[in-house]
């Protein structure tokens, strides 16, 4: 398996002033749980409605709903967080500003591959709410990264 480098693809990590979304479609409690487990290995914060407070049972967290749900997770000195928004969806998003190494990027993608593996679903990166337009892609099975180029810009 080649990891793609972080100008793969070329506006990867583009400090547009959006964030990157990370995607894992179709999950159930047990992937939520895992990215629970990671966030423990990695390092975390979690907070309820602005409130700092140990991290709760996924099952939990999807039926207190009164409240925004934050979840950050520590990659070296880029921080993914959740939101839990809908409980058949892993969402992350991470600041392309926090990318600054070649080290940040493959923290990232090293995490990325983690979730991947534990939950054996697909993960993507995207621009922010483009969930359809990936960056890059992470398979599982294959243990391969895919890379989607964007068009060349006309000089």
């Amino acid at each position: 398996m080649t990891r793609p480098t972080p100008t793969q693809p070329r506006d990867l990590w583009e400090k547009d002033g959006s964030l990157r979304d990370v995607y894992v479609l179709d999950t159930t409690f047990t992937d939520w749980t895992l990215l629970l487990s990671l966030a423990e290995k990695y390092g975390y914060q979690y907070s309820y409605a602005g409130q700092d407070l140990p991290l709760p049972e996924v099952e939990k967290i999807f039926t207190a709903r009164d409240g925004p749900h934050l979840l950050s997770v520590k990659l070296g000195r880029v921080t993914a967080n959740c939101h839990f928004f809908v409980p058949d969806e892993i969402e992350l998003d991470f600041d392309p500003r926090e990318i600054e190494s070649d080290s940040d990027h493959y923290e990232v993608l090293q995490f990325l591959e983690a979730l991947a593996k534990g939950t054996n679903k697909k993960v993507s990166v995207t621009a922010e709410n483009a969930q359809d337009i990936p960056y890059l892609s992470y398979d599982p099975l294959s243990r391969d990264w895919v890379v989607y180029e964007p068009p060349a810009i006309p000089q």
